[in-house]
């Protein structure tokens, strides 16, 4: 698994969100993977010893909350502001984020041919630029 890491340029985080984070499996993989000496080393300001510098990843969430309840005036937060934690831990590694695709209302109003579209453009838009 950590040779797919080093092989890769561009990893995609694919994962439906539980409880506002990811699965706990993935939380366990990370673990499992993520190895000191590979992925982190020691650094003198605590966070820059990434090993991944130059590799970059994309968060690609399914959530069943609606989308218009994200960024919401009034009390909502993004999908990123959600899953800081996540993105710090892969900043800790090194690792350069790029624009995180989400799907929303997934279970109770799927839309099947939108979330298509969706993908499709932002492939066109982000990854095939």
């Amino acid at each position: 698994e950590r040779n797919k890491f080093l092989w890769a340029d561009l990893i995609i985080f694919q994962f439906p969100i539980y409880w506002f984070n990811v699965l706990g499996k993935l939380k366990l993989y990370l673990d499992n993977v993520f190895e000191y000496g590979q992925f982190y080393s020691f650094a003198d300001k605590y966070g820059t010893g990434g090993l991944m510098k130059g590799k970059e990843y994309i968060i690609s969430s399914t959530w069943n909350a609606p989308e218009y309840t994200f960024n919401d005036i009034n009390d909502g937060k993004s999908v990123d502001e959600i899953l800081i934690s996540f993105h710090k831990a892969m900043e800790f590694c090194g690792f350069t984020q790029r624009e995180t695709l989400s799907f929303h209302n997934v279970v109770k109003e799927p839309n099947f041919e939108q979330y298509k579209t969706k993908l499709e453009q932002y492939i066109d838009d982000k990854i095939n630029k």
